[in-house]
């Protein structure tokens, strides 16, 4: 089994409290998530982790259509420092991906740390990991402008 990490960085010029509740309630990461079409909650472990059902639809080479469906443990390690999500997808990719915020949670600006492991077959790594940098930059760039309008 390969293994690969992505680390990303996201800039945030305000709002600490809105950025973390968006990243620690899943249902609301799946609005501003460009391929997330439902995510359900499935059930709550105390006392800070709930698991998540998400269906998802990608065009997979651009052309051809898939819906993976697929379950998500969210995982606050350390309240307003560290998030953690824990998926298997489709049984073919492992993936852990760690939000770690600074110590200040205060509502100036800050710079978040994404940190993505992939474990899995190392073509299949290749291209998801692609497809996952792309969306998630989408993703927080659709949380920046969400949350100035807000």
């Amino acid at each position: 089994m390969a293994k690969k990490t992505l680390l990303l960085y996201h800039s945030f010029d305000r709002k600490f409290d809105d950025v973390y509740e968006h990243i620690l309630d899943f249902k609301k990461f799946g609005e501003i998530h460009p391929l997330m079409k439902k995510v359900i909650e499935l059930s709550k472990i105390e006392p800070n982790s709930i698991n998540y059902e998400v269906n998802e639809e990608v065009l997979l080479l651009g052309f051809l259509k898939i819906k993976p469906i697929y379950e998500v443990e969210v995982i606050e390690l350390e309240a307003q420092k560290h998030i953690r999500y824990f998926s298997h997808i489709k049984s073919a990719i492992l993936l852990n991906i760690d939000f770690v915020f600074p110590e200040n949670g205060s509502n100036t600006a800050f710079n978040l740390t994404e940190r993505v492991e992939i474990k899995g077959n190392p073509l299949l790594i290749a291209y998801f990991s692609s497809i996952l940098k792309k969306t998630h930059l989408q993703t927080f760039e659709n949380l920046r402008k969400q949350l100035k309008t807000s």
